[in-house]
């Protein structure tokens, strides 16, 4: 009897457990639950599961559905069964007031995030913050770290988000990708770029690493660099790139209109340069021309800016040119240089000059020899400082280059003396600078105001026309004839005012202002002005531009054009 009852009471729990289980089921399946608010009932979310005794699962799915609209303190209160009521204090929508860190190390730091304290919290802002917050991290060097929301806290201004932030193990850069330029190689990259194998990302600044890179001019466009994990400690930066071609043709062709009865000229020049040849930097250039008055000129060049990865540089520079019968010269520069820092370069430069008299120059005027037949050597520091915003298209900075030579140059020349015709042998010590200087000023977003001097001086107490520098034309003073104009001291003042329409597109006006100086004349002054136009083709830039000058009136504009081909 004792057993029987035993059994008869074991089977009445599993029978009540049983019974209670299969009603909350029934409750779950064949009725829907309302939602009792501070407002009133509410229907039930379609995206939250109906409550069900056995699987708890709903509870936090409804809480979801609430924060996703920012009540981020909702709770359950409590639920009744039988009437299918799920009670829930919603409270108020939640407004950010501060956002926490808690970090490796146990410390907090508070970190603003920028948004108005007004706005509410929801799901779409958090996974926003996050991201915003990982992205900071990642651009400050730890590229493995991890964020996550860990908890809420109401506070007298709204509520407090704590976020647990673990920036990782120190990563490492192990290479750099110019993304779009497979030509340069990831060790040039990286020198450009003023990174190591050694640098640690926490010190890398992606901003600097676009600005170096950009500061060559190898590049069109340079986008926004990034860093990419290899391993949990290593990592490479990417810099999305448009390189310019690895060659280009510059074709410069000028009209120059006939004076006094004399017929119209077709003048230009003709320029082939290979760019960062072989990956790493390097340039050739050879260029023709063809100059008024049956005088033409040749160069050739090389220069190599990071001798085996380093600062230092070395250049070489052979050139020829011809005036007609009168004399024949000859140039050739080499030149070391050393980079302090990336924006200067300081070069030390020797030059070997050599002028030959020919047919016309043998002549003698006024008791001597009209040319002499001379060599210079000239030792030389170059100094050359760039802070532009963009190498190819400034629209802003200033670049700056300075040349100050001495030298002794020796020549031999005919005289005569009395009645007689001897060899007369000169020694002169010689001094000579050139300088460049551009400025550029960016005004009302689409103008830009650009300045300049150019100017080359000889300190001698004798020279010959074969040593004088030339001016005038599309390169030196537009508005006059190429090599219109010589002496010992020659300069140009240049504004320019330009409008742009994109990077490369722009129309200008512009005012030259020349002035030259030769023994045994006055300084004089050559004001030239004009219009012109460049834009980007499918074949590579174009410009065209109309010069006058003020001592035609008017006529006789000069047309200049210049096309550049990529290779």
């Amino acid at each position: 009897m004792h057993e029987a009852g035993k059994t008869i009471i074991r089977w009445m729990v599993q029978l009540v457990f049983v019974n209670l289980l299969i009603h909350g089921s029934v409750l779950a399946q064949n009725g829907t639950f309302s939602l009792m608010q501070e407002t009133g009932i509410a229907s039930w979310p379609e995206d939250v599961a109906q409550p069900d005794a056995r699987r708890p699962i709903w509870q936090s799915q409804l809480l979801s559905h609430y924060q996703h609209d920012g009540y981020f303190l909702a709770r359950l209160d409590s639920i009744n069964w039988d009437e299918k009521v799920v009670y829930l204090v919603k409270g108020p929508v939640s407004r950010l007031a501060n956002v926490w860190l808690e970090g490796d190390k146990g410390q907090s730091a508070l970190w603003r995030p920028g948004a108005d304290s007004t706005m509410p919290i929801t799901k779409a802002f958090l996974a926003d913050l996050i991201r915003e917050l990982l992205e900071q991290q990642s651009k400050a060097g730890f590229l493995g770290a991890r964020a996550s929301i860990a908890r809420f806290a109401a506070s007298d201004a709204g509520v407090d988000v704590f976020v647990q932030l673990t920036r990782g193990p120190e990563v490492r850069i192990h290479g750099l990708q110019l993304e779009g330029d497979p030509k340069t190689t990831s060790e040039f990259s990286m020198l450009l770029a003023g990174l190591d194998s050694r640098s640690s990302a926490v010190h890398v600044d992606l901003e600097t690493v676009r600005r170096r890179v950009q500061f060559h001019g190898l590049h069109r466009f340079v986008g926004q660099p990034r860093f990419e994990l290899l391993t949990d400690t290593t990592a490479i930066v990417i810099v999305p790139v448009e390189p310019i071609a690895s060659g280009a043709f510059d074709l410069s062709a000028g009209y120059l209109p006939g004076s006094e009865g004399g017929k119209a000229q077709l003048v230009g020049s003709g320029h082939l340069n290979l760019i960062n040849a072989f990956g790493r930097g390097r340039q050739f250039g050879v260029e023709v021309d063809r100059f008024p008055g049956q005088a033409s000129g040749i160069e050739f060049n090389f220069k190599d800016p990071f001798v085996r990865n380093s600062p230092v540089s070395i250049q070489i520079d052979i050139s020829g040119y011809q005036q007609d019968s009168t004399y024949r010269q000859s140039k050739m520069v080499a030149g070391v240089g050393f980079r302090p820092r990336k924006s200067t370069e300081v070069t030390l430069q020797y030059a070997w000059e050599s002028s030959t008299p020919l047919q016309g120059g043998s002549l003698i005027l006024d008791g001597e020899q009209r040319i002499a037949d001379s060599n210079g050597r000239y030792l030389g520091v170059e100094t050359t400082f760039k802070r532009l915003d963009h190498a190819l298209y400034p629209r802003s900075g200033v670049s700056f280059s300075a040349l100050v030579e001495t030298g002794e140059r020796t020549g031999k020349r005919s005289v005569i003396v009395g009645t007689d015709t001897t060899r007369l042998s000169t020694r002169v010590q010689q001094e000579r600078l050139s300088l460049a200087v551009r400025g550029y000023l960016s005004f009302l977003n689409r103008w830009t105001f650009m300045t300049g001097v150019d100017g080359r001086i000889t300190r001698s107490d004798e020279t010959d026309e074969s040593e004088w520098y030339r001016l005038g034309g599309a390169e030196s003073l537009r508005g006059y004839d190429e090599n219109q104009f010589r002496g010992t001291s020659v300069g140009r003042l240049l504004t320019e005012i330009r409008g742009y329409i994109d990077q490369t597109t722009f129309g200008y006006v512009f005012f030259d202002l020349g002035v030259v100086e030769a023994p045994g004349t006055q300084r004089t002054t050559h004001p030239g002005y004009g219009l012109g136009f460049s834009f980007e083709s499918a074949m590579g830039p174009i410009s065209i531009s109309y010069a006058l000058n003020t001592e035609e009136r008017g006529r006789n504009g000069r047309i200049h054009l210049g096309l550049s081909f990529g290779l």
